[in-house]
């Protein structure tokens, strides 16, 4: 069974203009009958996971960015307590 732009969308939790661009893009196979684009279900999760791997990949440069900034802040070497530590167990996961 085909899934029309609006339906593959909804899977993804993605707009229609994104679902186009990943046609475009070739990650999604489509094809076009009588005016209407249709979507390979089978597409879906390989465009999923594929998003969803690079969403998660931004997510660790962020919180490596931002670990590094507080560490590399300039200052001289500073002692970290445990309230600090404490501090990026709790963060660590909201990022990730």
């Amino acid at each position: 069974m085909e899934l029309t732009l609006k339906e593959a969308a909804q899977r993804l939790g993605r707009s229609v203009r994104q679902i186009r661009y990943l046609i475009e893009q070739g990650r999604l196979k489509a094809h076009k009958r009588g005016g209407v684009w249709f979507v390979d279900p089978a597409t879906l999760r390989e465009g999923e996971a594929e998003g969803h791997t690079q969403a998660q990949a931004r997510r660790h440069a962020r919180l490596r960015d931002a670990v590094e900034e507080v560490l590399d802040a300039g200052q001289p070497q500073r002692r970290y307590s445990l309230r600090d530590l404490k501090a990026f167990q709790i963060a660590g996961p909201l990022y990730t």
